[in-house]
């Protein structure tokens, strides 16, 4: 699966998340590995290719630790419009661990703030769960879905005017149950 496939999501917490799909009906981890991992930052623009080495082992791993809750979050948001106090309380924990610093920045006649990440990890980490938060200032839980189609397992934030998605993508999962009624009804005539 193209990585382009999974950065569905809307938000940089939820394309983590969906960096685990299903390939032929088996749950596959597109980041299994270091490059991989990399190569999901790159493509995410949280990271640019000439920082790849500036991510440490801790910080790798706290990603990987964010994903597998985010994925356990998104279930529950999915199912029972739910965020336990246990999980909010490991992302705070994880957010009590990067350090941050903030800028005011002179752009022209305006003054703009700017919070960094100590570390290339410790941004990453900040934008990561910046992205939850604004999740909920923009949309809402109950915009938080998991894709309709059977053999999906991936989430996406509905930001459309109408709130109607179904798909995590119109031109993969959308596409394939289109075709899949057209034969169906196809077949029944």
């Amino acid at each position: 699966m193209p990585l382009t496939s999974i950065l569905v999501g809307g938000f940089q917490w939820v394309n983590l998340a969906n960096t685990v799909y299903l390939r032929n009906g088996v749950q596959t981890d597109f980041i299994d590995n270091e490059e991989s991992l990399l190569e999901y930052l790159v493509a995410s623009h949280l990271l640019s290719p000439d920082e790849k080495d500036r991510l440490t082992p801790e910080s790798r791993s706290q990603i990987y630790r964010l994903r597998d809750l985010f994925r356990r979050m998104l279930t529950d948001i999915t199912e029972r419009q739910l965020i336990s106090e246990t999980d909010l309380e490991k992302l705070n924990d994880i957010g009590k661990k990067i350090s941050l610093e903030f800028h005011l920045v002179r752009e022209v006649q305006d003054i703009t703030s700017k919070i960094t990440g100590k570390t290339k990890g410790d941004q990453i980490i900040f934008e990561i769960l910046a992205s939850f938060a604004e999740t909920f200032e923009k949309a809402g839980m109950d915009r938080i879905r998991s894709c309709s189609h059977e053999e999906c397992i991936l989430f996406f934030v509905d930001v459309s005017k109408g709130g109607k998605r179904r798909w995590c993508s119109m031109e993969s999962c959308g596409n394939r149950a289109k075709v899949s009624n057209f034969y169906s009804r196809k077949k029944d005539n």
